[in-house]
């Protein structure tokens, strides 16, 4: 007898998982595809524009023994930066996950392999995918969705501006509280937290620390042409020095390696030298997942849907912890 379970996605559309896998049959799809437009206009977060400098800043970062001091975020030397007004806008609290993107595939006439218990785990997508899946479901709910900008998910990022040093609930960094303790897996393991699994910031975006990395729309003008940018911290990698600032790099082929904002914005890799820090440094694309932001000023009063976040509270000097609890240096 075949064994069949029932999966929540988004807002409680059924799907089921056969013989350890996701399937959709039709019923199930398409409700799966009406909840997951009600929960995408239920749940953005509406974030207020305004200005902000953009790029490296200083932070209070206070030290194992105690001792706080003023230091960049991103690199202890300085790096370009620039003033930057952002339009308001909407963005996905967290990312697209596997059974989503599976409902994707589905409609574009692809199968996506989806193992049972990983329906809720984000979903890594090349960037061409990333932008067509916020293009269908932008289609689908009647919204004009699109990947972020640069600017938009650092303003965001930096709960409209401010300065912490990690995107998380408080600005600080804490191993097995609000990101992922990769110590608590076997060594390799690819086992990971579903998506939301640790607090928002401030805003309420989830996982801008950990899961996978964000996908961003356009490039700063000194990048290479044939540069893709992600943005935030991953599961996968060094996340504790992925701060705001800091950026990843990727090509059409999928090489990719990651960068700070200094080395980015100054142009300091050229073409030939992305190639070959690429092949040194590869990151690969299945480690970069989706955020969706919807292009429109209006809040959520004069909209109908979305949310208007709290109180902004961060609670400097800000510090980090080990694996397991213990400082970091």
């Amino acid at each position: 007898m075949t064994r069949k379970s029932i999966v929540l996605l988004s807002a409680g559309a059924i799907v089921l998982v056969v013989a350890g896998g996701l399937t959709f049959n039709t019923f199930g799809q398409k409700h799966a595809r009406a909840n997951l437009i009600d929960s995408t206009r239920a749940t953005m977060v509406f974030v207020e524009g305004g200005t902000f400098t953009m790029g490296n800043y200083r932070a209070p970062l206070q030290r194992q023994d105690g001792t706080v001091i003023d230091t960049y975020v991103a690199d202890h030397s300085t790096s370009e930066t620039r003033q930057v007004t952002i339009d308001s806008f909407y963005i996905a609290p967290r990312q697209v996950t596997e059974a989503e993107a599976a409902l994707f595939d589905r409609a574009q006439g692809r199968a996506r392999d989806v193992a049972a218990g990983m329906e809720n785990r984000p979903a890594a997508f090349s960037h061409q995918e990333a932008t067509a899946y916020c293009a269908w479901l932008g289609d689908a709910a009647g919204l004009p969705m699109r990947l972020p900008t640069e600017a938009e998910w650092e303003y965001m990022a930096r709960s409209r501006g401010q300065t912490p040093f990690w995107p998380t609930d408080n600005g600080s960094f804490e191993y097995g509280r609000n990101v992922f303790d990769p110590s608590t897996l076997p060594r390799m393991s690819q086992d990971r937290p579903d998506v939301a699994s640790f607090p928002p910031n401030p805003l309420g975006i989830y996982d801008l620390s950990g899961g996978l990395y964000d996908w961003i729309s356009d490039r700063a003008a000194t990048d290479p042409e044939e540069a893709i940018i992600f943005k935030g911290g991953s599961d996968y990698s060094s996340a504790l020095y992925e701060t705001i600032p800091t950026r990843g790099m990727s090509d059409s082929t999928g090489r990719a390696y990651e960068a700070t904002l200094r080395a980015m914005l100054t142009g300091a890799y050229e073409s030939a030298e992305m190639e070959e820090m690429g092949q040194l440094y590869g990151l690969a694309p299945t480690h970069v997942g989706a955020r969706c932001v919807v292009e429109l000023d209006q809040r959520p009063s004069e909209t109908g849907f979305g949310i208007l976040p709290g109180p902004i509270q961060l609670s400097p000097p800000y510090h980090a912890t080990s694996p397991q609890g213990r400082d970091a240096e």
